[in-house]
């Protein structure tokens, strides 16, 4: 089975900005070492220095956290000032996805369309806040209510381990009835993982894509350089 926003030979060159570092968790296996009280910040200017001259290109705001950058709407602002721009793609931890569905609903259309909302979860998400499956229930229901002209998706990244019973999460996720929006991962062996042996070691799904730090360096389609160079930064 493909997963959900898989790469394609149709889809536009991806870029991957890491826009911040810093989180507002601290799950301890992050691929680039991110966690509360880091302080590197892209800015939108240094974001848009990368967009290529010609073509379409996708953008994915990550990090780190991406919503917790002061300058975050700056960012959605120039990704779609960009007409070249053809997605928006917001990776984050789902934790600061507005509660109440009015809020949500303005936040959704502040984030405009076409998009993709990919939402990370994990049994330290869940075990630190049960609200998360509601959350992102709330947030499925939310996008179902959009024009039907809009482009919007939900794609719930779930990473496990492989030597616990993480099973307890993916019974949340169906009770919710999130299966159909959730791709069902094993965590990899890079960032605060890199030496555990018992998992596997991380694999390109595609290559036309270019990952950014948030220092602004390129870092082609090399996940390990980028996780370790993530990682140096202050």
């Amino acid at each position: 089975m493909t997963a959900l926003d898989a790469p394609h030979p149709d889809r536009p060159h991806r870029l991957y900005f890491a826009i911040t570092n810093a989180c507002n968790r601290s799950c301890p296996w992050c691929s680039v070492y991110s966690r509360p009280g880091l302080t590197t910040f892209l800015t939108p200017n240094a974001m848009a220095a990368h967009f290529p001259e010609h073509g379409l290109f996708e953008v994915q705001l990550e990090g780190g956290e991406p919503t917790i950058h002061a300058q975050f709407w700056d960012f959605v602002s120039s990704a779609r000032e960009n007409r070249r721009c053809s997605r928006l793609i917001l990776s984050t931890n789902g934790t600061r996805i507005p509660a109440e569905a009015v809020a949500r609903a303005s936040w959704l259309r502040r984030l405009g369309a076409p998009l993709t909302i990919k939402v990370s979860i994990n049994h330290h998400l869940v075990e630190a806040d049960r609200r998360h499956i509601d959350r992102l229930r709330g947030l499925a229901d939310s996008i179902a209510e959009l024009d039907v002209t809009d482009d919007v998706k939900l794609v719930v990244n779930l990473r496990r381990r492989r030597t616990e019973d993480d099973q307890w999460v993916r019974d949340l996720i169906d009770s919710a009835s999130l299966s159909e929006h959730t791709n069902d991962f094993f965590l990899q062996r890079y960032g605060l993982a890199a030496d555990n042996d018992e998992l596997d070691v991380p694999y390109l799904a595609g290559t036309h894509f270019t990952l950014i730090n948030p220092d602004g360096e390129a870092w082609g389609t090399d996940l390990i350089g980028r996780s370790e160079a993530m990682g140096a930064l202050p």
